[in-house]
């Protein structure tokens, strides 16, 4: 027993001094490979930030496939090297490699945590503007612009739109209006529509279910909190990329009363145009107080469920004007939230925290969307 106990510590003091051999071969070995890998990344991500385009992602995805699979032989065995770059790497295929759907292009945003609202001290707030922390589990693609006429025609076959060209954002279209074509464009691209809902219904809310909330992988509006979390950046901008609200938005000061079209101001660090200005949006939230505590994927009072306790039908049938109302007013139950500020509204509707409520059958001439998506669960992050 004692000769195999000694034999066995020998084997495994000779197994060790094995591997501390191969590992000092191995750290030898890679030192030029990875000073290689490190220089060649660095000239692809000076080619990226020119090019975020086609050959852009062709170039990430060749340095991707070139050192995934990154080994040395020792002793005619193989061991693998860990390229540290790869992870930054494959985090900026999945951004490169976002959906581009009629046209129009989309920003990969990755989950985590923001303050919702407004800071107190910050000028032209409203008092409802409650900051408290907001965390998104989730990824998503988003629209880089609002959505185009171009694109809701080739989905829709119509225009509702006041102002006609195919570069400018669709309007008129009532959240209702929002879902169907968010759902039929998910059936055209052969994804899940994320919404139950009756076509014919006159209320415009009633039954409607977003089934699988967060999980579903077909086009919807945004959360309300996805809309703030994309439109502020990370930054503390009081419009969506800037403190100087001609930088990037359309507002009744500088627009002419008249719709642009889109991507003509300058983009926020995600890369998204017109969040600020030009036209409204409409976001998926029922209307309802912000909470003080901390919140996980808030999608309003109402959740993924129906819209609606006890609808006031007839109000809301009549309800084509009278769109921008008193917290006070009314039930909140019966609203849904657009986001943005538009060419006939003063720069402080325009803020990244700015909410206000409308009918769900409200249509106006400075209302449109804007689209998102979730990602899959292995396309949440670069981990």
């Amino acid at each position: 027993d004692r000769a195999n106990v000694s034999q066995s510590a020998r084997f495994e003091a000779e197994q060790r001094r094995f591997e501390v051999e191969v590992q000092s071969v191995l750290n030898e070995e890679s030192v030029g490979l990875l000073a290689g890998a490190t220089e060649h990344w660095k000239k692809v991500t000076e080619f990226v930030a020119e090019r975020v385009d086609d050959p852009a992602r062709v170039a990430v995805f060749a340095y991707v496939k070139e050192y995934e699979g990154l080994n040395v032989t020792i002793d005619g065995q193989s061991y693998p090297v860990e390229v540290p770059e790869l992870v930054e790497a494959r985090q900026l295929l999945k951004k490169l490699a976002t959906p581009v759907v009629h046209g129009q292009e989309f920003s990969w945003i990755e989950r985590g945590n923001f303050s919702m609202g407004s800071p107190e001290k910050e000028r032209n707030r409203d008092e409802e503007e409650v900051e408290h922390l907001v965390q998104l589990s989730h990824s998503f693609y988003i629209s880089k612009t609002e959505v185009t006429q171009a694109m809701y025609v080739a989905v829709m076959g119509d225009n509702p739109s006041t102002l006609v060209g195919d570069s400018l954002p669709v309007t008129n279209v009532s959240w209702r209006d929002a879902l169907i074509f968010a759902n039929k464009l998910s059936i055209s691209e052969e994804l899940e529509p994320c919404y139950e809902l009756d076509e014919n219904d006159a209320t415009g809310v009633d039954g409607v279910r977003w089934t699988k909330g967060y999980d579903c992988l077909g086009y919807r509006l945004p959360s309300e909190a996805e809309w703030e979390y994309s439109s502020k950046a990370g930054q503390k901008h009081i419009y969506s990329g800037s403190d100087k609200i001609d930088d990037v938005a359309w507002v009744e000061s500088n627009s002419a009363g008249t719709i642009h079209s889109v991507a003509k101001k300058k983009p926020n660090k995600n890369g998204l145009y017109d969040m600020s200005g030009n036209v409204w949006e409409w976001v998926w939230d029922s209307y309802g107080s912000y909470p003080t505590d901390p919140v996980v994927d808030p999608a309003g009072p109402f959740g993924f469920g129906q819209a609606t306790d006890q609808l006031n039908l007839a109000q809301l049938l009549g309800s084509t004007t009278d769109n921008q109302l008193s917290p006070a007013s009314a039930s909140t139950n019966q609203y849904r939230i657009r986001r943005g500020g538009s060419v006939e509204h003063v720069p402080r509707y325009a803020r990244n925290a700015y909410r206000v409520r409308a009918y769900p059958t409200y249509k106006s001439y400075d209302l449109g969307l804007r689209l998102v998506r979730s990602t899959p669960p292995d396309e949440q992050s670069a981990d």
